[in-house]
């Protein structure tokens, strides 16, 4: 009950505050989470350990929970978007990419990762008008899990909770429509379709900044099973605090009978163009976890 009424308390100040007066108030709060929330803190430096950087890691794992706290907020306010006013705060780069790719009727894994803003991507893709659902881990408290599902669906991003209903993932994919899913945390699922098994706990073994990493399966396997195309896009944060959300081409998928050759294969084109935006944006790469063990 605690964690819903701060969750209305933090979307009534994202709607009614002014933007740099609701990013100070979440700076601060994001500094005290740095400074008490030891295990997320040292994950997070672990992380920034293993990358090249410009900067301290200290400095740049700050300068990431900060970015995290503008994200959360900016998330909270989409409530206010539509699809008249949305290019006011995002803008699209090589959005051509993703519209040739959409005419091909394949369908589209909208791959993505941790990075940015990656909710509002989901949503900036429904606004343009794309049939789009996406594969979202539930929040543990049912009713901010409500509330994210509500907030979602009433700007036509549909949510498929992981693990849950993903025999409608793959329908939805065969009718070349858009399923978003992030790419970089190794957060596994299993199902039964007819006689087939889908099982994607173990992840797979990728080389990650020159060392071994594990990252999911579930693109490859999705990739697999529809024969979908995989398409990278990423909402980044500009200098002035709006976004820019990324197209990338198409991952290039080799075709083979091979199940478990061809998802190791993907899983690692994957894993390098996660690599490419990491690099780019490391105060942006918002994942709590430690990547590397």
């Amino acid at each position: 009950m605690v964690e819903y009424i701060l969750y209305l308390c933090a979307r009534f100040l994202a709607v009614s505050f002014p933007t740099p007066l609701k990013y100070w108030i979440g700076l601060r709060v994001s500094d005290m989470y740095f400074l008490f929330h030891r295990k997320n803190r040292e994950a997070v430096l672990s992380n920034f350990n293993k990358i090249p950087l410009e900067k301290n890691r200290h400095e740049v794992a700050r300068s990431m929970f900060h970015n995290f706290s503008k994200s959360l907020a900016d998330f909270l306010f989409i409530s206010q978007l539509n699809k008249n006013n949305w290019g006011n705060w995002i803008g699209t780069v090589n959005k051509k990419i993703f519209d040739e790719a959409y005419k091909k009727k394949r369908g589209i894994i909208a791959l993505t990762a941790h990075i940015g803003n990656w909710e509002l991507g989901g949503i900036v893709l429904s606004l343009m008008g794309y049939p789009i659902s996406a594969i979202v881990l539930p929040q543990r408290n049912k009713a901010v899990n409500d509330i994210f599902f509500k907030q979602r669906l009433e700007k036509g991003l549909k949510s498929i909770f992981l693990g849950e209903n993903l025999i409608e993932g793959l329908r939805r994919l065969k009718r070349g429509e858009v399923l978003a899913i992030v790419g970089d945390r190794n957060i596994g699922f299993s199902r039964d379709i007819k006689d087939k098994t889908i099982n994607t706990g173990s992840g797979v073994e990728v080389n990650f900044f020159g060392k071994k990493a594990y990252f999911p399966k579930g693109p490859a396997i999705l990739a697999y099973w529809t024969q979908a195309l995989i398409l990278p896009g990423f909402t980044v944060r500009e200098r002035d605090n709006k976004y820019t959300l990324h197209f990338e081409k198409p991952i290039q998928v080799e075709r083979c009978e091979n199940k478990e050759e061809f998802i190791r294969i993907t899983t690692q084109k994957i894993a390098a163009v996660i690599e490419k935006y990491v690099r780019r944006y490391p105060e942006q790469w918002c994942v709590f976890e430690k990547v590397w063990g």
